[in-house]
């Protein structure tokens, strides 16, 4: 195994074919002695792979290995030929195989080298985005300034950075590069550009690196999602389902298992209906696969779907008339059960990937009185809508991943459709033996867009109702880069909320830093840090360029399921030093939150005692745990761990043995 603990870092035995022999081969380098566990390659929780003499030409070997999450990559060669042309041949193959953003030493007894892909991504984007709207030819002393990735001999942004050189003499070549969490290679550049080739690479990629191995997954993670690990909540809901916990307000928690915190991106929300409409209803050729198979990589836990987008009773004449499960697309014929059968397959897959699925019926601006679907003198709803609710609920209340909207930004119809929707809630709860949680979704009332209708209700109108208990916000204003200012627009409606239901945000209105870096990211820690669960539409489940905010979700949804952030409130009043926001359980536990951490985070106001401590960097996902550590009374500090960004959270959680 590839270990680093203080100076140690160890190359295990790796084996490799030489005529009719079978060798193993280690280099090892030591300050203190080596511990080799399990003949793995990793060095500190970074998988690695080792590469021997003509494996080198294979470059199909170092990219299954980046597929598989490889993010160091040392090939270890002999070749004496001297000579420009040999020299120049070794390195054309080395800077070919190094070019998987990984970071990469190329060991010969000539030539030696190391090499840097690690932000080959950031350098494309940062040259393409700096150049003039002409044409990118241009003279190499026009262009524009490279992106600042560390020293390096040779710059190549298409390609990987010869950063250090030796030649026929002895060389001790030194460099240092900080690795992502995990290697981001795999699917971009490689399943979503050729999904045929997904088999492919899955194959190659166990091959090459043990199945442990694959996308960095690491033994110390916390429990997979939508699994139960003790005692069941509630006993009528499955094994591992979301459910709410507790009186009102409650919280989003797995049945018999941890606490759930919904983070990912809201669109595609026609989802379902993307790709070639076939005959039978169904759809080919879309991009729904690609798209779950993104959200698995990247860790969300959430993401949002619609299943009724009709054009015909849109008040903003939205949608489209096929954008339906119904047989014909006709509302009067009901449920197309081929439709279903395929939704139900892609809702299993998600389940499979542990993502919740915010599953709503009905598109915003949907009227469905405009179709006859009105409630009767006794409040009953249409037969053919109370056919079109329970026969959903039917078909998809066996998964575990399951939220159900009612009507995204439902206040945009009158307030006379309330009593409508919650007809809706009630009929879901009737139908639901496993009791999914059931949310309502709100437009602000200061809409961007000006759809919120004079008159119109807010979440209040439903606090007493017996069915629904989340309820989530779209369209908040958005602040530009003043990130306090957005923290207080997202903490407004989670004060407004929070005593009544579990509270979320499903979309800041569209600006394009929203889904940019770093923007993007700390928009989400404000709404984290405000107490809202974090969806948010502007973030595109079916853009590749969107991976980096993707990513960003799962760091934060793998975090705070491993905190209490359910019994915490925001208290920012408590930060100190570098902390900009605070949700606290005060005397108990704390989450400190910077995007400026250049001094210690600080707490003021603690209790003292014992502590264990969980930091997050935010924006790699990199995580360290500190235990037991002593705290005095009142204010407190902490320096961040070595190599952290600046942007960082922290748990702080009395120690058990304090209780």
């Amino acid at each position: 195994m590839f270990r680093l603990t203080a100076a140690v870092i160890i190359f295990a035995s790796v084996p490799w074919s030489a005529g009719a022999k079978r060798l193993k081969i280690a280099l090892v380098q030591s300050a203190v002695g080596p511990t080799v566990e399990d003949n793995c390659n990793r060095i500190v929780d970074v998988p690695a792979i080792v590469t021997l003499g003509r494996e080198g030409l294979w470059t199909e070997i170092a990219e299954l290995a980046a597929v598989a999450g490889a993010q160091i990559h040392v090939h270890l060669d002999h070749d004496a030929s001297t000579g420009s042309e040999a020299g120049l041949r070794r390195l054309q193959v080395w800077a070919n195989l190094a070019s998987f953003l990984t970071f990469s030493a190329t060991v010969n007894v000539v030539d030696s080298a190391i090499w840097d892909d690690l932000r080959s991504r950031d350098e494309v984007r940062a040259y393409l985005n700096s150049l003039p709207n002409q044409m990118c030819c241009l003279p190499f002393d026009l262009r524009p300034p490279q992106l600042d990735s560390g020293a390096a001999e040779v710059y190549a942004t298409w390609g990987a950075n010869l950063v250090a050189r030796a030649g026929r003499g002895r060389s001790l070549l030194v460099a240092m590069r900080r690795v992502h969490r995990m290697n981001p290679y795999h699917p971009a550049r490689t399943a979503n550009l050729n999904p045929q080739m997904a088999p492919w690479y899955a194959l190659g990629a166990q091959l090459v690196l043990p199945p442990e191995m694959v996308h960095g997954a690491q033994s110390s993670a916390p429990p997979p999602r939508l699994t139960a690990t003790g005692p069941l909540d509630d006993p009528a809901a499955l094994p591992g389902h979301l459910i709410v916990a507790g009186s009102n307000p409650g919280y989003l928690k797995y049945n018999g298992g941890g606490p759930a915190f919904l983070s990912g991106p809201d669109d595609p929300e026609a989802f379902f209906f993307l790709g070639q409409l076939d005959p039978g209803g169904t759809r080919s050729g879309g991009p729904q696969q690609q798209i779950i198979r993104r959200l698995a990589a990247t860790g969300v836990s959430a993401f949002h779907v619609q299943m009724f987008r009709m054009r015909r009773c849109n008040i903003k004449d939205e949608g489209d008339d096929t954008h339906n499960p119904f047989i014909g697309h006709d509302p009067t014929k009901g449920l197309n059960r081929a439709v279903l059968d395929q939704w139900d397959g892609w809702l299993g897959e998600l389940e499979k990937a542990g993502v919740v699925v915010h599953l709503e019926f009905y598109n915003d601006a949907t009227d469905v009185e405009r179709m006859g679907w009105k409630l009767d003198a006794r409040g009953n709803l249409h037969p053919d809508e109370e056919r079109f609710i329970t026969g959903i609920v039917n078909r998809f209340k066996h998964h575990k991943n399951i939220l159900w909207g009612i009507e995204e930004s439902a206040n945009k119809l009158p307030g006379a459709r309330t009593p409508h929707f919650k007809r809706i809630a009630e009929a879901i709860a009737r139908t639901d033996n496993h009791h999914h949680p059931i949310v309502q979704s709100f437009v602000i009332p200061n809409d961007p867009e000006d759809d919120f209708p004079p008159g119109g209700i807010l979440s209040d109108a439903y606090y007493r109702d017996p069915h629904i208990r989340v309820v989530t916000w779209l369209h908040l204003i958005p602040h530009g880069d003043d990130v306090d200012m957005q923290y207080r627009e997202y903490l407004r409606y989670s004060k407004r909320d929070s005593p009544h239901f579990v509270v979320m945000k499903n979309e800041t209105f569209w600006r394009p830093y929203v889904a940019g870096d770093p923007l993007g990211r700390r928009y989400s820690w404000a709404a984290v840090m405000a107490g809202l669960h974090n969806l948010e539409a502007q973030h595109k489940a079916d853009l590749t360029a969107h991976e980096p905010r993707l990513r960003e979700h799962g760091y934060i949804a793998r975090f705070m399921e491993q905190t209490d952030f359910y019994r915490m409130q925001p208290h920012s009043e408590l930060a100190s030093g570098s902390t900009r926001w605070v949700l606290a359980n005060p005397g108990e536990s704390y989450i400190a939150y910077t995007f400026n951490g250049s001094a210690a985070l600080g707490l003021k106001g603690m209790t003292a005692g014992t502590y264990n401590l969980l930091w997050l960097d935010t924006i790699d996902g990199r995580t360290v745990s500190q235990t037991e550590v002593a705290v005095a009374s009142g204010e407190a500090k902490w320096t961040r761990p070595d190599s952290f960004s600046s942007e960082i959270a922290l748990y702080v959680k009395r120690a058990a043995s304090e209780r």
